[in-house]
């Protein structure tokens, strides 16, 4: 499958021509768990087809599936996220106290379509960060955007 990855993305950018600004970002030689054939036996993965489809020519549900994959298979080659996480301890009293605060720093796949992060310093006591509802419904938010 890692073979076959940039035929793969230029097949996708030939079915639609809103895709390029996106692909740009993408990283083709960073591998995924989905792209590891090394412990499968069998292995059933999806992936777009090799050949430039017509999406005028699908119906509405074939092209809701259709993105959907595309979705996943675009998903694991954006950027991982990165963050700065700052933890503090002070003393007091014979106890220690500590305070942590995390700052995206590139949301890569945890929060797409891109939008503004957090970039001023985080409130005391508060963590910023993605949030975890976003990591969870990622790949259909990246569906709905491409």
């Amino acid at each position: 499958m890692f073979a076959e990855v940039p035929t793969v993305l230029d097949s996708l950018v030939k079915t639609d021509p809103a895709l390029p600004p996106l692909v740009a970002q993408l990283d083709c030689t960073q591998r995924s768990r989905a792209g590891n054939d090394g412990k499968v036996t069998a292995h059933h993965g999806i992936i777009p087809t090799l050949e430039p489809a017509n999406l005028a020519a699908m119906s509405e549900k074939e092209l809701a599936v259709y993105k959907l994959i595309r979705a996943h298979c675009l998903a694991q080659f954006l950027p991982h996220h990165e963050f700065d996480r700052t933890t503090a301890r002070l003393p007091f009293g014979g106890q220690s106290l500590e305070a942590a605060s995390r700052l995206s720093c590139r949301a890569g796949a945890w929060c797409w379509p891109p939008r503004n992060l957090p970039t001023r310093k985080a409130k005391p006591g508060h963590v910023a960060r993605c949030c975890r509802r976003c990591a969870k419904d990622w790949p259909a938010k990246l569906a709905r955007s491409i």
